[in-house]
């Protein structure tokens, strides 16, 4: 980690010092010679980037005796294909958001490396994302012939995309959305695109240049469908919760002529096994509601919809049938009585055997 401690930028005063960069992190060197506006920019630009990159400056004309401003980055050293650029040279206008937006979008090469550590920088969506072993302490030559090939995919490909190359080992739970599990046996990459609304997309077959080149291209013109993980769909109902997967997400929860409430949770979950039984009680009591269905799914076992953020279990989201596209979170208590008392004012219509307080109604004589 780079410590915040130290200046966003440091000068140097020979191109000998370039020599002894890091290897692993982006570097922007500039020669500021005559512009010091730029030089201002610059300097803002390294203190918003400084996490993402190294920066260095000299005053000198060293870096090009013919000019006075110069910009270059250099990609990670460890990871740059043979068939990259060692050197990018900056020719765009010479203010913060354009040198911004000119890092950010070159600063790991054509396929950078996607760690825990880059992902956050890496994060623009569309992107193709190929998995495969990392190892340049043992094994260097696999992932450069890997590499090299992925590269060629992504400087071919037609439309342009930005690519990444992760190790699957760091990524478990992409590959468990993905249904991968024998990655590790696989004896080619992984190929995947990610889309902007969160969904994700599987090349089949194995790794080539060509196959990369055509999922691309059937990406970009609405030809594939998008990976779903999900359990069968249930072909009978255990007690009063509706059991939702994947395959019937959209057909039971944002089915415009009913209220859910739906329930993601993980089988692991202690706090999940403590809401069950309030939870199967208040469907029970809501047995009889027409419009209403309490239902719940296995986030880990199924594709969760990015409609519905997931950051930890359980999670459950209220759909009123009148915004099927605007799911609220509740944030309640987790009792039967407090989820009752929520569903029952919130509910569309006023419930039938409830009302809007979650108070039974007197039945009529």
């Amino acid at each position: 980690m780079i410590t915040m401690a130290r200046p966003p930028s440091t000068e140097f005063t020979s191109l000998a010092e370039l020599e002894d960069l890091p290897i692993n992190r982006p570097v922007v060197t500039a020669q500021l010679a005559g512009d010091s506006a730029f030089a201002d920019e610059f300097h803002k630009c390294a203190k918003e980037l400084r996490r993402m990159a190294t920066f260095m400056y000299t005053s000198k004309k060293i870096l090009d005796g013919a000019k006075d401003i110069v910009l270059q980055l250099r990609t990670p050293k460890q990871y740059r294909s043979k068939l990259e650029k060692d050197v990018l040279v900056y020719d765009g206008q010479l203010k913060l958001d354009a040198l911004k937006s000119w890092i950010e979008e070159n600063a790991f090469g054509v396929a950078g490396v996607r760690d825990t550590e880059t992902a956050k920088y890496m994060s623009k969506l569309p992107m193709v994302i190929v998995y495969t072993k990392i190892d340049l302490q043992r094994d260097p030559a696999t992932f450069r012939y890997w590499h090299n090939r992925i590269v060629k995919a992504a400087q071919q490909s037609e439309p342009k995309m930005r690519f990444a190359v992760s190790d699957p080992s760091a990524f478990y739970q992409e590959m468990s959305e993905f249904g991968i599990t024998d990655i590790d046996k696989r004896k080619s990459p992984l190929v995947t695109i990610t889309n902007e609304k969160g969904q994700h997309f599987l090349m089949d077959g194995d790794f080539s240049v060509d196959a990369v080149k055509q999922f691309v291209k059937k990406f970009s013109t609405g030809s594939l469908e998008p990976y779903l993980k999900s359990e069968p769909i249930p072909t009978e109902k255990d007690g009063h919760v509706t059991k939702v997967v994947a395959k019937n997400f959209d057909e039971v929860v944002l089915d415009p002529n009913v209220d859910v409430l739906v329930e993601f949770y993980a089988p692991w979950c202690g706090h999940c096994k403590q809401l069950k039984p309030n939870y199967d009680k208040l469907a029970e009591k809501l047995s009889s509601e027409k419009k209403i269905v309490i239902a719940a799914m296995d986030a880990t076992a199924n594709t969760v919809s990015p409609l519905f953020p997931v950051t930890g279990f359980p999670t459950i989201y209220w759909v009123p049938r009148t915004s099927k596209g605007k799911p609220v979170q509740y944030q309640g208590d987790r009792t039967t009585e407090a989820m009752l008392e929520y569903v029952a004012a919130h509910a569309t219509d006023e419930l039938t055997s409830y009302d809007r307080k979650g108070s039974p109604k007197k039945k009529e004589l």
